[in-house]
């Protein structure tokens, strides 16, 4: 028999599972027997290699800063060991350096991220100025205040600049027209100016008036009114020094000028920025040139003043002196100035103005003992 050998057995069992084989290999995708591996029409298609992306591997971000330090950041006494910070560590100082003692540099807080850092000595937190955002600004919340250093007085003896430059300046000047015409013909003109300056430690205040009037042709008046008064705070008590001098010069008196000067103590019962009222009284003197008393005559001082700002367009103001001479009181001279300001033009500076001077003289010396300036002037303040 053809079976009875191993050989012949063998090969008709291999012919026999052939097309059994490769009717299943035509059929399903598995994995080919060995015998038909060689086969070339089985053999597996070979694709080319994809090429490898050449780029650097993507590194991602460190993780951010928690709100809390970990133990290891926690500041230590002087004098600890050292402290190491591994990478990735989470710390609340994202925003401030991190200063060791004297003997180490200062580490940034970017360190913190990266590579791990071994410090010898512990962490010392540098405080940092408070930083004002936007949105404060934008919503008027109150910024931090910011202590200046107070502003050092230099004396006007070698600066005389900065008397003009510094303070409280109120200027002004005035100007008024009155005139006739008919039976009489009549011009009356006035004019005027008025320095103030007020600090916190002083008041300068100077006021010029200049008065003319023809009558018919002929001049009926004409005088020059000058004073210059001085007040020297004596800190915040309502005491303060004074110098208190002034020239008339009066065509239609018995004299040609007339100067005088004094100096002594004020007390201000009320003292605000638009309330002034108070009393002083001194000692000085005065002389009257080109007239039948041409001396300097001791006299005393006895004064009240009194200014107030009412509203923002009405203002009031009232001076009275006596002069008294010391020898013999019933020679005396008194000057009363009263004033009213009212300010009609906001935008200009321009206000109107009634005032009257009257200046009573116990020793006319021939002359009406009492004499009137009185004027509506118009006023522009600078």
């Amino acid at each position: 028999m053809i079976f009875r050998s191993p050989k012949t057995w063998m090969l008709s069992l291999a012919l026999l599972l052939l097309p059994i084989s490769h009717s299943h290999a035509e059929t399903e995708s598995s994995v080919l027997p060995p015998w038909l591996r060689l086969w070339p029409r089985y053999q597996p298609e070979v694709k080319p290699p994809e090429p490898k992306d050449q780029s650097p591997p993507l590194k991602l971000p460190p993780p951010p800063l928690s709100s809390s330090l970990p133990p290891w950041l926690t500041p230590t006494p002087t004098g600890a060991t050292g402290t190491s910070i591994p990478n990735g560590g989470t710390t609340a100082i994202s925003d401030l350096p991190i200063q060791t003692t004297s003997a180490n540099p200062v580490v940034p807080a970017t360190a913190l991220q990266s590579d791990p850092v071994i410090l010898d000595a512990p962490l010392q937190l540098v405080p940092q100025p408070p930083v004002v955002t936007e949105t404060e600004l934008t919503t008027g919340n109150q910024l931090p205040e910011i202590e200046q250093e107070p502003l050092v007085r230099r004396s006007y003896w070698y600066y005389p600049s900065d008397f003009f430059t510094t303070g409280d300046w109120s200027k002004s000047a005035e100007v008024g027209i009155n005139g006739t015409d008919g039976n009489s013909q009549t011009m009356s003109m006035v004019a005027g100016l008025k320095l103030k300056r007020k600090t916190d430690r002083d008041i300068n205040d100077l006021r010029l008036t200049s008065q003319k009037t023809n009558t018919n042709g002929t001049e009926t008046q004409n005088n020059t009114l000058l004073y210059y008064d001085y007040e020297l705070f004596l800190g915040d008590s309502p005491w303060s020094l004074f110098v208190k001098s002034g020239m008339e010069y009066d065509e239609f008196k018995a004299f040609d000028l007339r100067l005088f000067v004094n100096t002594g103590l004020a007390y201000k019962f009320i003292r605000t920025k638009a309330l002034t009222t108070g009393v002083r009284f001194g000692v000085g003197t005065s002389r009257e040139f080109g007239g039948p008393d041409d001396r300097w005559i001791p006299e005393l001082l006895f004064g009240f003043d009194h200014e107030h700002q009412v509203n923002k367009r009405n203002k009031v103001s009232f001076k009275a002196d006596y002069y008294p001479e010391w020898s013999d009181f019933e020679n005396y001279r008194i000057v009363l100035d009263a004033s009213w300001e009212y300010l009609f033009d906001e935008a200009g500076n321009l206000s109107i103005k009634l005032s009257a001077i009257d200046r009573y003289d116990s020793t006319p010396n021939g002359a009406k003992p009492n004499d009137v300036n009185y004027a509506l002037l118009l006023m522009y303040k600078f």
